[in-house]
Formats: structure tokens, sequence, C-alpha cells
């Protein structure tokens, strides 16, 4: 979120008209990445706390994609309302996964595989 935030504050300095494009970007990137040719294989099978926080950083990075643009040619109420709802939002889906794992047949499932 903070990151994106930095495209809001970007927004009052370029052109609205340059921004719009910034949106096009992320799915260039990803349209060159499918095309692209992968030569190295996965090499280990283990997953360490490097390998869960790269993912976790690489799976926010669409996020950004979205945001920043978003943030760039909206103003600041509207900014305001984007991040209130966000984070209500991640509550509830806080709340919602509290409350699965207290179901029994949840909880067991976690407890017999989650280790």
């Amino acid at each position: 979120m903070l990151v994106s935030l930095i495209g809001y504050f970007g927004g009052q300095v370029l052109p609205h008209e340059w921004l719009r494009s910034f949106g096009v970007a992320p799915i260039a990137i990803g349209i060159k990445k499918l095309f692209a040719k992968r030569d190295d294989h996965i090499k280990r099978a283990s997953t360490g706390t490097l390998d869960v926080a790269t993912v976790t950083v690489v799976n926010g990075a669409d996020n950004i994609g979205i945001y920043t643009p978003l943030f760039a040619v909206s103003d600041a109420p509207r900014v305001v309302v984007l991040v209130a709802v966000l984070y209500v939002l991640l509550a509830a889906w806080c709340v919602a996964g509290y409350l699965i794992h207290r179901q029994k047949a949840v909880a067991y499932t976690l407890q017999r595989w989650g280790h």
C-alpha cells in the first residue's frame, strides 16, 4: 500500500495523459514473460523462509501494478476511501479465516497436516 501511495504523489506532479499509459505496463510485462523461454528448472523442492518471503513479495506486485495508477489519477478523498475500503475488507478476510479455522473439521485437518 505504501509503494502504491507513491503513485498518488507522482500523480500530483506528472500530467494525467502520461499516467494513463502506466496501467498498460503490468500487462506488457506479463505478456513478455508469457512468451519468454525459460531454460532454468527448479533445483530444489524445499521451501524456506526466504522462498516464502519471495513469493509473498511477488504476489503483491500485481496490487502495486493496479493501485499505483489508480491512486495517481485520484484525488485525496478518493484515495482515503480506497485505502479505508481495502483495510475493512482485509479485516473481514482475517475474521473469516479465524472463524473457518475454528470449525472442527478444518481444525483437525490443519492440526494433522499443518506442520
